[in-house]
């Protein structure tokens, strides 16, 4: 596993020259309606370089950088739990009350609504519009800041059998006793 930090700063000279000197790849761009320019490179925190960077560029914040962690081919597939992500949202989907069972209930002071802690999905959802899946693009998130991920059937057909706990349920056409297909 390797941390991976994604820097984007205005693209002064000391800048460059610290990327220059220490061999590190990087992209300057033209900021849009404006005469400053955008320097983009990414840093792995086992590389001397980060380390180099974050002595001389302390001030910057850490917060300062888009953090990913990239896994090794080896990793993944000697894996106990699989975390996948969307990067896109597609799916249209309709929340439906009998779709989840809801348990460990709360109230905010001041508002007459229930919260819940845990949601989990019971029944089919039902979406609104159907998905044209991408040549490389297997999941799609939905419409909102849902924690759903929906996936396409060569995604199935690939993660299928491969790891134990996985679930795969039909997605049917809101208002509808049909199911979607591809989906």
């Amino acid at each position: 596993m390797r941390v991976k930090h994604h820097y984007y700063y205005e693209a002064k000279a000391y800048l460059i020259s610290f990327l220059e000197k220490n061999k590190i790849s990087y992209k300057v761009s033209d900021l849009p309606e404006s005469k400053n320019k955008l320097c983009t490179f990414d840093l792995y925190e086992d590389q001397e370089a980060y380390r180099n960077f974050r002595n001389q560029f302390f001030f910057l914040s850490k917060n300062d950088s888009i953090k990913s962690i990239e896994y090794s081919k080896k990793e993944i597939e000697s894996a106990e739990w699989l975390t996948v992500r969307s990067m896109n949202t597609k799916v249209q989907w309709e929340y439906e009350e009998k779709a989840f069972r809801k348990t460990c209930f709360y109230k905010r002071l001041f508002i007459k609504e229930l919260y819940y802690r845990h949601s989990e999905q019971v029944d089919i959802l039902s979406v609104t519009k159907t998905v044209k899946w991408g040549a490389k693009q297997y999941f799609s998130g939905p419409n909102a800041a849902d924690d759903l991920l929906f996936c396409s059937e060569k995604a199935k057909g690939l993660l299928n059998n491969r790891w134990i706990g996985l679930e795969f349920w039909p997605v049917k056409k809101y208002n509808s006793s049909e199911y979607c297909s591809d989906l």
